[in-house]
């Protein structure tokens, strides 16, 4: 089977009427941010692209000035259980958050380190900048005290390197995105090329030597807390995992729900509800629908079944064929019906376009 196309969510300016320009860039964020500017700004001009990369995501934009702002209402609602490390290109960006709970400012080649299971504003002015975002997962496996960083801004040679990666790397995927989307005879990023992978691995590991560098702590007694910390996650993850292998191994059966989880780990629906509560409050329920959605996209991807995509639907308990076809657009951003017209083998080329930040994300951890 082909590696999955990568999920991409691309917004220029131009291609939206000029009194509707910020209105849609506000529409995109709307989940994971609230986005104003000042009335007296000059016209809004923003040039963004994200995508996912490995199992990582990479952004990378040019933007006016604007404020962003993540609430608890936004990290309950969205799918962005991440850290991100954002590279300040030209300009600068404001925080109003972080651990000191005072204002700073990042510069040009600064790095920001954010939780973005916390709130916090900022206000960028006009500029570019880059942001990787890692999962939880990762980056607690190596810190387990990460979250009480959120907010710090990075700096050094090492931060300054990392952040001209992001920008080089991000600035890369874009122009392949737009050589793609014109019909180049010769695409900048050919799929599958092991090159890819090498770079999705580079930049992950360039990214968690910059955040042992900066935030390890050397003193014994952190180190004792950490591994009783990373003892009781690790035997969370563990059960997770398994029921998350059980919800896999029995999607077509229509006697899969929550009462026979909890039966078959003689768990109590509030054990199994705390152990699955997240940042965004997904819940088993809305969680067996999505492994169930991403197993047909992986069936679609694969092109082995010929079947109408209502039978395919109906094996993983979609009643009808509009519901399917509405469910699977809200996740992925695309219909299942133009997943199964790919013909194109260009990562960037091929892939579909996520709807909103949200949604990309949500395909990420499908």
């Amino acid at each position: 089977m082909a590696d999955p196309l990568p999920v991409i969510l691309s917004f220029r300016t131009c291609e939206h009427p000029p009194a509707r320009r910020f209105s849609e860039w506000q529409a995109i964020n709307a989940p994971s941010h609230t986005v104003t500017r000042p009335a007296s700004d000059p016209p809004f001009v923003t040039d963004a692209f994200v995508c996912t990369f490995g199992d990582l995501v990479l952004s990378h934009a040019r933007f006016s000035s604007q404020l962003f702002s993540r609430t608890s209402q936004h990290i309950r609602r969205d799918y962005l259980d991440h850290f991100a490390l954002f590279a300040q290109g030209e300009g600068s960006r404001t925080l109003l958050f972080g651990p000191d709970e005072t204002s700073s400012v990042a510069q040009t080649g600064d790095l920001i380190f954010c939780d973005l299971s916390q709130p916090g504003d900022s206000f960028a002015t006009d500029g570019t900048s880059g942001t990787i975002y890692l999962p939880r997962t990762l980056v607690e496996g190596l810190l387990p005290a990460a979250s009480d960083r959120h907010g710090t801004i990075v700096r050094g040679p090492i931060a300054r390197l990392v952040a001209e990666h992001i920008h080089v790397v991000g600035g890369h995927m874009m122009h392949a995105l737009q050589d793609a989307e014109s019909h180049s005879p010769e695409p900048a990023l050919a799929s599958p090329h092991p090159g890819y992978h090498r770079l999705v691995r580079s930049t992950r590991e360039l990214a968690l030597s910059c955040l042992l560098d900066a935030f390890a702590d050397p003193h014994a007694a952190a180190m004792a807390d950490s591994r009783a910390a990373m003892a009781l996650a690790t035997r969370d993850d563990a059960l997770r995992g398994a029921i998350i292998r059980h919800i896999d191994a029995r999607l077509t059966d229509p006697a899969l729900d929550i009462p026979s989880i909890c039966a078959a780990f003689s768990l109590s629906r509030s054990a199994l509800y705390r152990l699955f509560a997240t940042s965004h409050d997904e819940g088993v329920a809305r969680l067996i629908k999505r492994r169930r959605l991403a197993r047909i996209r992986a069936v679609l991807l694969a092109n082995q079944d010929p079947r109408p995509l209502a039978e395919i639907a109906g094996d993983y308990g979609f009643r009808t064929a509009s519901h399917f076809s509405r469910e699977f657009r809200a996740v992925f951003g695309y219909s299942p019906g133009e997943l199964r017209q790919l013909d194109g083998d260009h990562p960037l080329g091929s892939a579909k376009r996520a709807s909103s930040i949200d949604a990309l994300f949500y395909t990420l951890s499908a």
